[in-house]
């Protein structure tokens, strides 16, 4: 009885994610329709296929640094880990964050799962880099976005729709940083009997530590991680210069992944502003991020398509751009993530590819 409502919950899981994609792809190809696409055929035909195999390079470019700014951190506890198995590890967490609901989330756990089996006793530290990663990978891009924004809004003549649109954009930012900020103060501390009350109630991991942990034992228990994992994060940041070339080369890899973005625009024969592509292309994320689709599919390109039309470009070009940019992102992230995934699977696991392993370690 209790494996048939476990495989019906997993059912209704499935269903759910696949309406969800499903609707993402009607909105995607209702945006589409916009222009029709005889015109995006014509466009297409006008875009210089050297300009996207530059812009591929400069995305394969963009991860391998990306990996190895992590595996700096990584190294900060003396450990010998080879960058080839970190960018395989990222690469494979790569493919869990494009297939999981928002962008650039969910991947953890399965990095978590191939470091810790190589690599045991060492979760809090693990973790602990790939959080301080993340938030370098944030501040990188949001470090050139408010030099883009201040730039756009002080010494740049923009039509005024453009400008409307780039203040409601930086409101809904800043209502959502606000937003994580309180839950965070809120509930993230050792001593909150709220936090483990809600971890309780948690549909499968709740269940399983109700079994061991009452509220007060669970408090005392976080109290003891969140110390370790503060202990776990100091040695992290202990070293601020390897600290500040990270953040340097968080930065350069939101350089690359713009320049990306202007190659195949500039591929087009249209050249826009760098500075107003690199507003456009980051509110794109952004709204992604707050999707519930995988990886922001279907949200994140609708609103580059409409971005793109308030910078200048006509609809067709702007849904060629689109396309090609998020093809090319969704080839190295799902192909090059699903290779990393097969080879783990072969060489660390020691068995055949099933991705819905990962999770239970």
């Amino acid at each position: 009885m209790v494996k048939k409502k476990k495989a019906k919950k997993k059912s209704i899981i499935r269903y759910l994610n696949i309406i969800i994609v499903v609707a993402a792809l009607a909105v995607l190809l209702v945006v589409m329709q916009h222009f029709g696409w005889q015109k995006f055929w014509q466009e297409l035909g006008r875009l210089s296929w050297l300009y996207v195999v530059a812009a591929f390079l400069l995305d394969i470019l963009a991860k391998l640094l990306w990996a190895y700014r992590w595996d700096m951190l990584l190294h900060r506890k003396k450990l010998d880990v080879p960058y080839r198995k970190t960018f395989l590890i990222f690469m494979a967490g790569t493919f869990v964050d494009t297939t999981t609901p928002g962008a650039y989330t969910g991947g953890e756990i399965l990095k978590l799962h191939y470091l810790n089996r190589l690599y045991p006793r060492n979760k809090a530290f693990f973790l602990a880099t790939m959080l301080i990663d993340k938030f370098l990978a944030i501040a990188g891009s949001q470090l050139l976005f408010a030099i883009a924004l201040l730039y756009a809004l002080f010494f740049s003549t923009i039509p005024p729709a453009f400008k409307q649109m780039i203040l409601v954009a930086v409101l809904l930012v800043a209502l959502l940083f606000v937003g994580v900020f309180a839950i965070a103060k809120g509930y993230l501390h050792p001593n909150n009997q709220k936090l483990a009350g809600i971890i309780l109630a948690l549909p499968y991991i709740g269940k399983r530590l109700r079994k061991k942990y009452t509220e007060k034992k669970l408090v005392i228990f976080l109290k003891d991680k969140f110390t370790h994992f503060g202990k776990m994060t100091q040695l992290v940041v202990k070293d601020k210069s390897v600290l500040w070339y990270s953040g340097l080369l968080a930065s350069t890899m939101s350089l690359i992944s713009f320049a990306k973005v202007y190659l195949i625009i500039h591929g087009m024969g249209f050249h826009p502003n760098f500075l107003l592509l690199i507003i456009v292309v980051v509110i794109a994320n952004i709204i992604g991020h707050m999707a519930f689709t995988p990886g922001g599919f279907g949200i994140t390109e609708a609103s580059m398509f409409g971005l793109y039309q308030a910078m200048g470009i006509n609809a067709a070009a702007a849904g060629v751009i689109t396309m090609v940019d998020r093809g090319i992102y969704y080839l190295t992230a799902l192909g090059g993530g699903y290779a990393a995934i097969l080879y783990l699977s072969l060489k660390v696991d020691k068995e055949k590819p099933r991705l819905k392993k990962w999770w239970r370690s």
